[in-house]
């Protein structure tokens, strides 16, 4: 890999472009499989009904469902099926996970050692259990959870290495570290990935180094990134006083498959609630983080949430109609803040990025991808492409952290290296476990 010319310019150009994929390669095909099972289910009965002699006529239950002209369910349907059924239950009735507020003074280590917790068998295995709400009558394996826990191990070692290394190496650190613990969430939280056997080796992204791109989606070959991707259908945030709010996060899914998207990596770095002022500051650009706010209410007797979009100092005067298109409603201005009425129905769907920090403070994060994106993949992307820079183009790197193109530049960057630090503990956390960590 060459040395590219890396200036404060092509860093901060918040440019996304999206194409449609040549050939969408989605695990899942769309189907009516309620009324499938449904039609299996009465020919079984059926089956089961007959008397002896007709039974004769067929050579088992295959052959019957062959002469009643019955086609079961082809992978790529079953696939559709786990996600749908999946979805369902966790929004009807998974048990919410219990908000853990964490002191100040212990935080660090705390977290850690919950982290730590992780790494046995049988936590493994109730983990299943907790995340897979379909499955928890077959539950995993001990051979699979064995894996998993070698896994979490691996992550927890390389994320404190990176933490007591130079930032040099870091990138390389906490991109394995976050691989190690990808493995364990897709696992865990993906509805059609049931053992590592079932994973390639493909990092499931793309890195073009002369621009400064990272590629995702449509065609890019599928790999560790795509089944990340599709571990969370149902998001789940919970706020400082312990409610909590779910969305449907099927479609952004589907749509993940139709486009491919290339993404600047000073673009990446927007999406982080916690760089938005020092971007705004340095860059004199926007970001895509806003303050937001979720609060459970009625309207005319309806149900639903009032979402309150900005702090008041963000100027979202030119924002209002993407934002009112975003919601598929019309916000009432006051105070510098655009507030909103959405119904339960319609917040379940909202394709909608919605971030927090380890405070439990929420932004949402408006961009031009057209779907929701979890924020652990926008570490994923990061850590890909700093890590493809340290290990392909070191001069490059050296020069970048050594102020030697631009201290604005290397400033944000040493301070992202200090946020993911803080905050992958309570990504993982918040994703996995039945805790909800927030700091106090």
């Amino acid at each position: 890999m060459k040395t590219t010319q890396f200036t404060n310019e092509s860093f901060f150009t918040q440019t996304i472009v999206s194409s449609f994929a040549n050939q969408i390669h989605r695990p899942y095909v769309k189907n009516d499989y309620e009324e499938n099972l449904k039609r299996k289910k009465e020919l079984i009965e059926s089956f089961q009904n007959l008397s002896k002699d007709e039974k004769k006529k067929y050579n088992g239950l295959r052959q019957y469902f062959d002469a009643s002209d019955y086609k079961d369910l082809d992978s790529h349907e079953k696939n559709y099926q786990y996600f749908q059924e999946e979805i369902k239950v966790r929004i009807e009735n998974k048990e919410p996970p219990k908000l853990l507020r964490m002191s100040a003074l212990s935080a660090e280590s705390d977290v850690l050692e919950l982290l730590h917790s992780f790494e046995n068998i049988e936590k493994i295995k109730n983990l299943y259990k907790y995340q897979k709400q379909t499955c928890s009558s077959k539950g995993i394996n001990t051979e699979t959870a064995e894996q998993l826990k070698y896994c979490f191990m691996q992550g927890r070692e390389l994320f404190c290495s990176g933490k007591r290394s130079d930032t040099s190496v870091k990138p390389l650190l906490f991109f394995y570290s976050l691989t190690a613990y990808s493995f364990c969430m897709i696992v865990l939280n993906n509805p059609i990935r049931f053992s590592l056997d079932s994973l390639n080796g493909h990092h499931g992204l793309d890195y073009v180094h002369d621009e400064f791109i990272v590629k995702f989606g449509g065609d890019t070959p599928y790999g560790t990134f795509t089944d990340l991707f599709q571990s969370f259908p149902v998001y789940s945030l919970m706020d400082k006083t312990g409610q909590q709010y779910k969305q449907n996060r099927f479609e952004s899914i589907n749509e993940f498959f139709k486009k491919e998207i290339k993404i600047k990596l000073g673009s990446l770095f927007a999406y982080i609630p916690e760089l938005s002022d020092s971007i705004q500051q340095i860059s004199k650009t926007s970001t895509y983080c806003y303050h937001l706010s979720i609060k459970p209410t009625s309207q005319e007797r309806e149900w639903g949430y009032e979402i309150i979009v900005g702090n008041g100092k963000e100027g979202l005067d030119s924002m209002k109609s993407e934002l009112d298109l975003l919601f598929n409603s019309q916000s009432c201005q006051s105070d510098g803040k655009l507030k909103y009425f959405i119904k339960d129905s319609d917040f379940l769907t909202l394709n909608i990025n919605i971030y927090q920090d380890i405070y439990g403070e929420t932004y949402l994060v408006y961009d031009k991808v057209g779907y929701a994106m979890p924020e652990l993949l926008v570490h994923f992307m990061i850590l890909f492409a700093f890590s493809n820079i340290q290990r392909y183009d070191p001069p490059l790197w050296g020069e970048i952290l050594s102020n030697k193109i631009d201290s604005n530049i290397s400033y944000l960057i040493y301070r992202y290296f200090s946020i993911f630090e803080n905050k992958l503990p309570y990504l993982i956390l918040r994703t996995l476990g039945a805790d909800y960590p927030v700091l106090v």
